[in-house]
């Protein structure tokens, strides 16, 4: 069994690349972060991973057709929010087009592939209190560009289906956290600030944003595991939500982490943090995926955090030893 990881340098495609190298499968993939492949953890030297940038056409069609997949996850993209304001030309460039080409190889060389494209809870835009836990069928409506472009890569692979019939499966993950994931995101944010700060290399105060929003968080590697489950029992052109289902404040992740630090530590209001586009609560049910695939998350969210901030603590200390050595120096 041949697997192909679109990102697999990434937060979500590490850890899948690795799962999917325990499960004794061939492992392919692409890269585009050189920072990020040079990072990879040995777990992961496995797998066969080629530089690409989705956006060259040819290239990903060239990578598809010399592996030829059974298994394709499609991962790769402008993967949050704030980045995708940054520059909306690279966010659609990358996630539309970028997805067409992935398509199109697939198609083209391997089309009897089986196809996880990787959606967002994103599409679901601003809800209120009353609408949550969403369903799959609730209202697509995406109030931010990434949401946008994850909305239209839904509406490809569902052309993609009825057109070529071509074997997509559609995952909207809502909030996963877990090692590696880029301190952009809140969780690695709180964790490598408290990790800087227990080293020394910061104040002993914590900046954050808006820690009143509730959301829906998962652990990183429960959540691919419900991708490879999603790419071998769920149904070609389906849609399903992956989520706990249940509903946190980012003022439990803070405080959670906190309460493992080594040191006291002020928390600071930050109004740079703060995102205009901001969804006070997102919160699903995953239901119809459990019922076509079995799959229950089922890792404590107090050991993902633990495990977050411990990955922070290891990549802090060298740069805490190197500097203490330079000190020595001077």
């Amino acid at each position: 069994m041949r697997a192909f990881v679109t990102g697999a340098e990434g937060f979500a495609g590490s850890h899948l690349t690795e799962l999917l190298l325990r499960e004794g499968m061939e492992t392919h993939g692409t890269y585009l972060d050189d920072t990020a492949f040079g990072a990879l953890p040995d777990a992961v030297s496995q797998a066969k991973l080629a530089r690409c940038d989705l956006r060259d056409r040819e290239g990903i069609a060239r990578l598809v057709s010399e592996t030829s997949p059974d298994l394709v996850f499609h991962l790769a993209g402008v993967s949050s929010v704030p980045q995708s304001e940054r520059n909306p030309a690279l966010t659609v460039e990358t996630n539309i087009t970028g997805t067409c080409n992935v398509l199109d190889a697939v198609r083209d060389n391997a089309g009897q592939a089986s196809v996880v494209m990787v959606s967002s809870a994103e599409v679901y835009g601003k809800v209120t209190r009353e609408q949550v836990p969403l369903s799959e069928d609730a209202p697509v409506k995406p109030d931010n560009l990434y949401g946008v472009t994850k909305a239209t890569v839904e509406l490809l692979s569902k052309l993609y289906v009825a057109r070529y019939g071509m074997d997509i499966v559609i995952v909207r993950p809502f909030n996963h956290i877990g090692p590696r994931q880029n301190p952009v995101f809140v969780c690695a944010d709180f964790a490598s600030q408290i990790a800087q700060i227990e080293y020394e290399l910061m104040p002993a105060r914590i900046n954050v944003g808006d820690i009143s929003v509730e959301r829906d968080f998962t652990d990183v590697r429960d959540m691919m595991k419900g991708y490879l489950l999603a790419a071998r029992r769920a149904h070609r052109g389906d849609t399903y939500n992956l989520c706990s289902g249940r509903t946190r404040r980012v003022e439990e992740i803070l405080k959670t982490l906190l309460s493992f630090a080594t040191v006291p530590i002020e928390i600071h209001q930050d109004p740079t943090k703060r995102r205009p586009s901001e969804i006070p609560i997102l919160v699903g049910t995953a239901e119809k995926f459990r019922r076509v695939t079995g799959w229950v998350p089922e890792i404590p969210f107090e050991t993902t955090l633990r495990d977050t901030l411990n990955y922070w603590r290891a990549r802090v200390r060298p740069a805490q030893t190197q500097t203490a050595r330079e000190r020595g120096m001077g």
